[in-house]
Parts: C-alpha cells; sequence; structure tokens
C-alpha cells in the first residue's frame, strides 16, 4: 500500500491498518493519529515530522524507519517491536510514550 491510499483511507475513517505491508512508505508530515499499525511491516517507512499520537505500533517491523521530529504523544505499544536500536535518538520517543 502507498502513501496515498493510506491517506485516503485514513481521511474516511478509517484506523485499523494491522499488518499492513507499509515498507518503505513515506508519510512524512503526515497526521495518523489512533490509527492501529499493530503488526505492520513499516521497514524503512519516513515517518519524520508525523502526528503520530495514540499509535499502536504492537509487534510492528520498525527496522530503518524514521521517526525524528514525529509526535509520539501517548503511544501505546511498542511491545515486541523490531526497530534498530542504533538508528533512534532519544527524543523520538516522549518520556512515558511506550510500553517496551
Amino acid at each position: 500500500m502507498n502513501a496515498s491510499e493510506i491517506l485516503r483511507r485514513y481521511t474516511s475513517g478509517e484506523l485499523d491498518f494491522q499488518g499492513m505491508n507499509l515498507r518503505g512508505v513515506h508519510l512524512s508530515g503526515a497526521d495518523l493519529i489512533g490509527v492501529n499499525l499493530s503488526s505492520a511491516d513499516l521497514w524503512g517507512a519516513n515517518l519524520t515530522m508525523s502526528y503520530l499520537n495514540r499509535i499502536n505500533l504492537q509487534r510492528a517491523n520498525l527496522t530503518n524507519a524514521k521517526f525524528s521530529g514525529a509526535n509520539l504523544n501517548q503511544a501505546r505499544q511498542f511491545a515486541r517491536c523490531r526497530f534498530s536500536w542504533r538508528l533512534l535518538a532519544r527524543r523520538e520517543f516522549p518520556q512515558g510514550a511506550a510500553n517496551f
């Protein structure tokens, strides 16, 4: 699924993108508040400067995903995510934002 399809579905009210293949999707600056991306494959996705409040990323593949400047306030469920720690800046995950 590409970025325009995700944004179109989100604008139509869809919030459940669980298990979707979103490898390399470019969603920089997107407004995706309350979206369920649990078990989604976000390998290499660009989510910089996006609004991801209340997002669910449980079991998502976040390897090489970019979250710099993203708003992850009240983000939930980072349990069992796959990602590369060396690519994450501490500021990308606000204090209390996630359950690791």
